[in-house]
C-alpha cells in the first residue's frame, strides 16, 4: 500500500463516528460522544469503540453492541465489539487483517 494512499488518524475516527451515529441514530441523544477514546490500530486498520459510558435500552442491545473499523485506506465495517473477549477480538483482528491484505493486493494489481 502506498502511504499515499493511507489516511490520516483523525480521518479514521472520522468516519468511526459517523458510522456509530448512523447505527445508534434514535438510540442516543443527538450531542452525545459516541466513541470512546481507547482504540486499537493494526498495520491494516484501526478499530474503534462506542463510548462504555452511554446508556442503552434494551431494544437497542445489538447496534450498541457495535465496534467500527476503518482501514488505512479508508473503507469502513461495523463488527462486533469482542473487546471483553481476548481470544476472539484476536481471531476478528486477525480476520480482519487478513482481509484487508487482501483489499491492498486486489488494488495494487488494477
Amino acid at each position: 500500500m502506498s502511504i499515499n494512499n493511507q489516511i490520516s488518524f483523525e480521518k479514521a475516527r472520522q468516519l468511526a463516528k459517523k458510522q456509530a451515529e448512523s447505527i445508534l441514530l434514535g438510540c442516543i441523544e443527538s450531542d452525545a460522544k459516541v466513541l470512546d477514546d481507547k482504540f486499537i490500530e493494526y498495520s491494516e486498520f484501526w478499530m474503534f469503540f462506542r463510548n462504555r459510558e452511554l446508556e442503552f435500552s434494551p431494544e437497542a442491545s445489538l447496534p450498541a453492541s457495535a465496534a467500527y473499523v476503518v482501514s488505512k485506506t479508508g473503507e469502513t465495517r461495523i463488527v462486533a465489539d469482542l473487546l471483553g473477549d481476548e481470544a476472539a477480538l484476536e481471531k476478528l483482528t486477525s480476520q480482519l487483517a487478513n482481509y484487508f491484505q487482501n483489499q491492498i493486493k486486489k488494488q495494487n494489481n488494477n
